[in-house]
């Protein structure tokens, strides 16, 4: 399947840069609106690779059979799982996305049980859903959320610390865990083959440089500035864009949020938003 940028389908008369950043930071981070099916028929999960065992920064996780009950506690693992063709039972509220309403469609799925997560991990909403498996692929939790969540469902996190920060990576993970690799490889190439395309049509992004920052309206709210290894500025990079000169200011006096060593983001203080 094509993938069709929000503003419309890719002709020789490019839209300008601003439309098409507009159109490139919409889709979701994971992959672009293409799912994972054939000939109209849902994907089948895979039995032959499981019991799976898999090695994160906090322990073992073992998922016994491809689940059929996920919670996606990231906008990556919940868009990943719908790309795939399974519709998960749960995600983190800030996952929910236009997108994904129109995949879920498009697989016939639910729609996802929202989790409200800004101020606390809501195991008990979490455990309601009987989860089979619960993906932190995408997101950052803590060790004591995951010793808590493995009580109710094993935790798929990145398998290294270096492994969990690009889309290709953590797409293969998510397959892997669905019993869905072959379909997951396969997004993958429709994917990367939809961003070559792309490319072409806007051949004069080549070395344009860009932040990818969240500001809020709130006043006196400060920026959150996402880090060179993030999956989105990742994607950006496939696009031909690279960080800008004032990413290495904000890495070196920004706040790092998930640990200095792997950031998240950074925080900026809004009242230096000029320097960036």
């Amino acid at each position: 399947m094509a993938m069709t940028p929000p503003n419309g389908p890719t002709t020789g008369k490019a839209i300008g840069r601003r439309g098409f950043l507009a159109a490139v930071l919409a889709l979701p981070l994971a992959l672009p609106a293409c799912s994972a099916t054939k000939g109209g028929d849902a994907v089948e999960a895979s039995a032959s690779a499981f019991p799976l065992s898999l090695t994160n920064a906090y322990g073992t996780t073992t998922v016994e059979a491809p689940p059929k009950r996920v919670v996606a506690l990231s906008s990556a693992d919940a868009d990943t799982c719908a790309a795939l063709g399974l519709a998960p039972v749960g995600i983190s509220g800030s996952a929910s996305s236009p997108w994904l309403t129109s995949a879920m469609r498009d697989i016939n799925g639910a729609p996802p049980f929202l989790l409200n997560d800004k101020v606390e991990m809501p195991l008990d909403d979490i455990r309601n859903l009987d989860p089979d498996v619960i993906l932190a692929v995408g997101g950052n939790i803590t060790r004591a959320d995951y010793d808590k969540l493995s009580e109710i469902a094993p935790v798929v996190l990145p398998e290294s610390a270096d492994s969990g920060g690009e889309w290709r990576q953590r797409s293969a993970l998510v397959g892997k865990v669905l019993g869905r690799s072959d379909a997951a490889a396969e997004l993958q190439a429709k994917t990367e083959g939809a961003v070559r395309d792309s490319v072409r049509d806007y051949a004069g992004l080549k070395g344009t440089t860009i932040l990818f920052a969240a500001a809020s309206s709130a006043d006196g709210a400060d920026i959150q500035v996402y880090p060179e290894d993030s999956v989105v500025l990742g994607v950006l990079k496939d696009f031909g864009l690279v960080p800008a000169p004032a990413m290495a200011k904000v890495e070196k006096e920004g706040r790092a949020t998930g640990g200095q060593k792997s950031p998240v983001s950074y925080v900026w203080p809004h009242e230096r938003a000029g320097e960036l």
